[in-house]
């Protein structure tokens, strides 16, 4: 499991290998869950599949797996700036990172959007504190 998760580089794929992993390693659910940044119940259904199709079903399953995606409304360039502010911390969530790419370049992603694209720029990228949407007022 580890050397599929070194040479994994796809990273949804990679984090759902390394959520196993370390489930395999005895680590609790809670604790994998909390490590990789990844819901509860979502960790849940991954092993719901790992335990009934194995993990060639887990891996299959990622979001978009056989499509290519659409092209970033954002440059290469625009692209390198997000990055580089989120890396700063100048964001508390992905909805104020939204807010910011609409009010600088007029360009309207969606929070799912938005977050797919930094992830898909930058893998490393410590998104796990603004994963969460804001609270219903």
């Amino acid at each position: 499991m580890k050397q599929l998760y070194q040479r994994e580089r796809r990273p949804q794929r990679r984090i759902r290998l390394l959520a196993l992993w370390h489930l395999r390693q005895g680590k609790t659910l809670t604790g994998v869950s909390e490590m990789v940044c990844v819901p509860y119940r979502v960790l849940q259904r991954w092993v719901a599949w790992y335990r009934h199709a194995g993990l060639s079903e887990v891996l299959r399953r990622v979001t978009g797996h056989q499509a290519r995606g659409v092209e970033p409304y954002l440059t290469p360039t625009q692209q390198r700036a997000l990055v580089a502010r989120v890396e700063r911390g100048d964001f508390k969530t992905v909805w104020e990172v939204v807010a910011w790419v609409k009010d600088r370049w007029g360009i309207a992603y969606s929070y799912k959007g938005l977050y797919s694209l930094m992830q898909r720029h930058d893998p490393k990228l410590n998104l796990c504190g603004l994963y969460s949407p804001p609270l219903a007022a």
